[in-house]
């Protein structure tokens, strides 16, 4: 009995595997956008990373890791699930490799990615800095480590090539320099805003710091704390 479970759950895993290694490739969304790039790429290991490109210069492009996680194939559907932020999007599966975003980002949702080429990877290169448990506990500690509520204004901020506009309907955007790659409705609990994302079903989170916000809770990964500050300028001149 005990060889005849070992060898279901061996066939179980060689028919994941499978799956996997068929879809393994990097897929783009033809058209996505005149200036801004997207493209996705699945790994025979079971992971998928999701960028967004902009070319600056000749040899200059900034990048956004908009999400990164694993990936299950079931039927027709592919459900990614997002290492950082523990939300989930679901793609279905067209002919000639083509993939139909059913569930996701508001700028890729009901979008078709069409397949480029092999991963050049095996396995992801990026991981996140901290997972979704890990978020949590780190905000937990800044509610108790910051009493004091700090100042905080309605309007425009930016940060790494994106700008977050929180408005007084209780709306927000955030963009990827022009691309909108969230939007819902916002609220606050003192030094944190939320960000319910409604295509997404899922909250990202803001820290109100002194005269900043803390960023490093959106979506996408960051090194650091992305911090977001007022105005209409990024980085000196890049503008949005």
């Amino acid at each position: 009995m005990k060889k005849f479970i070992l060898i279901l759950a061996g066939i179980f895993l060689g028919m994941f595997s499978f799956a996997q290694k068929q879809f393994s490739g990097i897929y783009h969304i033809e058209n996505f956008d005149e200036s801004v790039s997207c493209s996705i790429e699945f790994h025979e290991s079971g992971c998928y990373e999701l960028e967004l490109s902009k070319k600056v210069t000749g040899d200059m492009i900034n990048t956004l890791l908009l999400s990164s996680g694993k990936f299950k194939v079931k039927g027709s559907k592919i459900t990614l699930y997002d290492d950082a932020h523990n939300y989930k999007m679901i793609f279905s599966v067209l002919e000639n490799k083509e993939l139909k975003v059913l569930e996701g980002f508001c700028c890729i949702i009901l979008r078709n990615f069409v397949y480029y080429g092999p991963p050049y990877e095996r396995d992801c290169l990026q991981k996140p800095e901290t997972t979704s448990a890990e978020q949590q506990k780190e905000r937990i500690l800044y509610k108790k480590t910051h009493k004091t509520v700090y100042p905080f204004d309605l309007g425009s901020y930016n940060g790494f090539f994106s700008q977050l506009n929180l408005q007084s309907d209780g709306r927000y955007t955030l963009y990827f320099y022009n691309v909108l790659i969230s939007d819902g409705i916002w609220g606050k609990d003192e030094n944190e805003i939320y960000l319910y994302d409604a295509n997404l079903h899922h909250n990202f989170y803001v820290l109100v710091g002194d005269g900043k916000l803390i960023g490093k809770y959106l979506p996408g990964y960051f090194e650091g704390d992305n911090v977001l500050v007022k105005g209409n300028v990024l980085f000196g001149k890049l503008k949005l």
